[in-house]
């Protein structure tokens, strides 16, 4: 959703289908070895041709549901979630999330037990206020009939954009947001005994930097990886480049780029890790080709050292 100049903003069988063909996967960093050759992620039903804007894409942890947002946010279009489910001849056709539609909403996340999912939205805190200006983060449950109703996560939110959510299985609860002088960092909330969150702090300088912008965290369900996106760091490949940070006796490791079997001379962002897997889904973005649109592609990625 974030982008430098201006805010830019789902049954195993069809993950197995979607993961078909893939080869040997991409070593992170690695320079040498060859690179499997990403593939659009569901063509056709998720990945779409022509001006739909996907954004973000998270899968349940059985893979039997995707949730993912659509719409330009440079055209001024609405931004909403839709869902999708699986079926044995693959993912259904695509409806509007039963949570989203009315307001702004992008960077839907299931927690990792599925019981829970993180977005962030432009919906007023109090029913009848307007439409808020900036981006919260909210949480809605996940129930037998589809979801519950939003709660507003007021610890980490400000009036600043807070986007792109992601939690471990320690309620450790990491997103992007410019709050800092309108500079995009990586920061973290933690989880209370009472169920809410706490005021957020600033990653390292391990992962945050003051000349580049940094967003789009995705944490593994254990907390020790996490995945980001840095925009135009002189050892990157383009615009936006994916990297990955390993927590060590409490801290965070420097920052590596993922490399070139990832990373490309194109805009590459909003990563999702298939952490079972081994599969990396993410979007790609030729900014200067005004014929392509973001879509979703998949590649097998080796994240270990």
């Amino acid at each position: 959703m974030q982008r430098r100049r201006s805010l830019r903003l789902a049954l195993a069988c069809s993950v197995a289908a979607a993961l078909a063909g893939l080869a040997a996967p991409a070593i992170a960093g690695s320079k040498n070895k060859k690179c499997p050759e990403p593939q659009v992620f569901a063509p056709n039903v998720i990945s779409r041709p022509g001006n739909n804007w996907e954004s973000r894409i998270t899968l349940s942890p059985d893979r039997s549901v995707a949730l993912w947002g659509v719409g330009n946010f440079f055209a001024g279009e609405p931004l909403v979630i839709l869902m999708s489910q699986a079926t044995k001849k693959g993912w259904s056709e695509p409806v509007v999330a039963s949570f989203s539609g009315t307001y702004d909403d992008v960077d839907t996340i299931f927690a990792p037990d599925g019981k829970t999912v993180y977005f962030s939205s432009k919906r007023p805190v109090n029913a009848g206020d307007p439409p808020r200006a900036d981006f919260d983060l909210w949480r809605v449950s996940v129930t037998r009939n589809g979801f519950g109703t939003p709660v507003h996560l007021a610890g980490p939110s400000t009036a600043a954009d807070e986007l792109y959510p992601s939690i471990d299985r320690n309620g450790t609860l990491y997103f992007g947001s410019n709050r800092d002088n309108e500079q995009w960092d990586v920061w973290r909330s933690t989880r209370q005994a009472n169920g809410t969150f706490s005021a957020a702090s600033k990653l390292s300088t391990a992962v945050n930097t003051d000349d580049y912008w940094e967003f789009n965290p995705e944490i593994s369900p254990n907390g020790k990886t996490l995945l980001f996106v840095s925009l135009l760091r002189p050892e990157g490949y383009g615009w936006g480049d994916i990297y990955k940070t390993n927590l060590r006796q409490g801290a965070f490791t420097p920052a590596a780029n993922l490399g070139p079997c990832v990373n490309s001379n194109a805009d590459d962002y909003h990563p999702t890790m298939l952490w079972d897997e081994g599969e990396l889904i993410y979007l790609r973005n030729f900014i200067e080709d005004p014929d392509w649109y973001p879509d979703f592609f998949i590649i097998p990625v080796d994240l270990d050292d």
